[in-house]
């Protein structure tokens, strides 16, 4: 289930995690809402079996035909309320590298010898550590 932050409950949370976009739910670049409701009911069930509890998420209602979303992408709003939730990125500057656990004095002996990091560096460390 990974690092569930407390004051989410697990339906919010599995949600949130499929807006996103995870691979179980999209659809031809879109979330696919059946699918999102299959994933995040699963894991609900799943993530309160783990926790000695029973959860049984349900849709009351209709949906007629294939109903589907764009990948939600956070911005500021979202970003303030759920901080956590925000993947950190690298950029150019050398002690971005911090947000992703390298140790301090490995960063300040790396910025003496490359200044900063190249648009292709920075790509390929976001992509490696995201």
């Amino acid at each position: 289930m990974g690092k569930q932050p407390a004051w989410h409950g697990l339906l919010t949370y599995y949600l949130l995690e499929a807006l996103q976009g995870i691979e179980e739910v999209v659809q031809e670049g879109k979330i696919s809402v059946y699918r999102l409701l299959e994933h995040v009911t699963r894991r609900v069930i799943d993530g309160s079996n783990k926790l000695g509890k029973t959860q049984h998420p349900t849709l009351r209602g209709k949906i007629d035909g294939e109903l589907s979303w764009p990948i939600f992408t956070p911005g500021t709003l979202y970003a303030a309320a759920f901080p956590s939730r925000i993947n950190a990125k690298v950029t150019k500057d050398v002690n971005s590298l911090s947000a992703f656990g390298f140790p301090l004095p490995l960063i300040k002996a790396w910025s003496i010898s490359i200044p900063s990091l190249n648009d292709y560096r920075s790509m390929q460390l976001t992509s490696s550590v995201c």
